[in-house]
């Protein structure tokens, strides 16, 4: 079978590698300091763990707010412990979902968590070697439209910025084009 050719410019690979440096933390290995943040809840899905093969369910945040603004953290709530069930049915709720009796249902549950993609507020704690996140409220319409809104003025702002970026490169090269002129007049 013959290989593929992929072909790409030098400045799509350079945007590229931009775009993905800039998202360097919000691959494996990102790890957020305790405080306390503004989540989007990305997906909740029900699987194992790779290493031990534990179930559990993984949530996949998107902070909203501050430094880490658009990067994503996972957090993960075993299934393997009856102590621990408590907890897990606990997050569910503090999501604002109603957990399910019975573990069949707890999927469906899940998938709906998914869908809906509720912003949040949440505390991360780290004991040793465990990040544990704890879900303090559901934000308000209010609350979650504010952050929406600050983040529409940021893409502005940048907007703003590119425009004036292009405006100064535009008048460079009518400077440049000028001094070539002048040049070419001596």
């Amino acid at each position: 079978m013959a290989k593929k050719q992929f072909k790409m410019s030098a400045k799509q690979l350079s945007k590229l590698w931009t775009d993905g440096y800039e998202n360097k933390d919000s691959v494996q290995g990102f790890e957020p300091e305790e405080g306390t943040y503004p989540v989007q809840v990305a997906s909740a899905t029900l699987g194992q763990s790779q290493a031990s093969g534990r179930p559990q369910i993984t949530y996949e945040y998107v902070f909203l707010d501050g430094d880490y603004k658009g990067k994503t953290f996972r957090s993960y709530d075993g299934l393997d412990r009856e102590e621990g069930i408590p907890y897990v049915v606990r997050h569910i709720e503090a999501l604002g979902f109603d957990a399910p009796e019975d573990f069949d249902n707890l999927e469906p549950v899940l998938k709906k968590i998914s869908k809906k993609k509720p912003k949040v507020k949440i505390r991360i704690k780290i004991k040793g070697e465990f990040t544990n996140v704890y879900v303090l409220n559901v934000l308000s319409d209010e609350e979650a439209e504010e952050l929406s809104e600050v983040e529409g003025e940021d893409e502005e702002e940048e907007k703003e910025e590119e425009k004036d970026e292009e405006k100064d490169e535009e008048k460079d090269e009518e400077e440049d084009e000028e001094e070539d002129e002048e040049e070419e007049k001596d």
